[in-house]
């Protein structure tokens, strides 16, 4: 083959290089990386504040499929990061001595892992991997958790829990990418374990000691929540459930049981209570230990004297 003829094939095979065109597009790919990286700049840095996550209860599990049983699967969708956590389960002694309260065996309360989810179908919640961590369902009051993903997010205001409710709740937990800019708090105060929850006792029974009585004793307090799951036989008493507070026992106490009081200020009775009975300690008209009722939607101002 002549030599203008292979000159020739090679320019029918070859892609011609032109200058201004090569150019051109060089410019349309600097132009379209410049957008993205402006768009993505747009969403990276995201405010957040109040509560960010989302909770379920979970009720039941498979280890085998990975699939988790949940009491509401709002907020949760496919590809969504959450957390699996165990809050309560704990063992403790309940013997009615100084050893009451004390761990005897974590088993698997604080048992926790990351994954995400593969799919949502109903109430059940399948993880893309293997659950790796055991679980008591029953006894440990187990939870998921949303983690939503930030890159560069700004704490704009309080950022906080949804206040545990005895089954969810009491978790903030989010996953960020580059900093993290606090210009308000996070702060979960009041949102995890509860307090001693208030009851009405009967007429109560003085010089009372010992560390538990049943829960919503007339003899003491209830217990504040921990992460032991005590049965509610030891639910009240001044002892200490592992990390969670005892309830004052009716002996000159700051517990929940008190035969008198003394009023400064107003007492007001309102609604559909129904009324209040106040007896006095000193003589009144019509003799000794005469009742003052106050009735609904009445009030008494009682005035300190001494």
């Amino acid at each position: 083959m002549k030599l203008a003829e292979r000159f020739w094939l090679f320019k029918k095979k070859t892609m011609l290089y032109r200058p201004e065109k090569f150019g051109r597009i060089i410019f349309l790919f600097l132009g379209f990386l410049a957008y993205l990286l402006i768009s993505v700049s747009s969403i990276s840095a995201q405010n957040i504040s109040g509560v960010i996550n989302s909770y379920a209860q979970v009720l039941d599990l498979d280890t085998c499929t990975n699939q988790l049983l949940v009491n509401d699967s709002k907020g949760f969708f496919a590809g969504d990061r959450v957390l699996l956590i165990e809050m309560k389960g704990a063992i403790i002694d309940v013997t009615n001595s100084p050893n009451f309260g004390t761990v005897t065996d974590y088993a698997r309360a604080g048992n926790y892992e990351f994954g995400d989810v593969a799919q949502v179908q109903g109430l059940v919640i399948t993880l893309k991997d293997r659950i790796v961590r055991k679980y008591d369902i029953g006894v440990g009051s187990v939870q998921i958790v949303k983690v939503p993903r930030y890159s560069d997010p700004i704490v704009i205001d309080t950022l906080k829990a949804k206040p545990w409710d005895g089954f969810v709740g009491g978790i903030v937990v989010f996953e960020a990418s580059g900093t993290v800019t606090l210009t308000g708090d996070i702060n979960v105060t009041g949102d995890g374990f509860s307090g001693g929850r208030n009851s009405r006792n009967g007429s109560a029974t003085a010089n009372q000691t010992k560390l538990f009585y049943p829960a919503q004793s007339d003899s003491a307090a209830n217990k504040g929540e921990s992460i032991a799951a005590v049965n509610l036989s030891f639910g009240a008493g001044r002892g200490a459930s592992s990390n969670g507070g005892g309830g004052g026992d009716g002996q000159n106490s700051g517990g929940g049981v008190s035969t008198y009081i003394r009023i400064h200020g107003i007492v007001r009775n309102a609604g559909t209570a129904g009324t209040i009975q106040l007896k006095w300690a000193q003589n009144v008209a019509g003799g000794a230990g005469n009742s003052t009722i106050l009735r609904q939607d009445s009030y008494i101002k009682a005035t300190r004297v001494n």
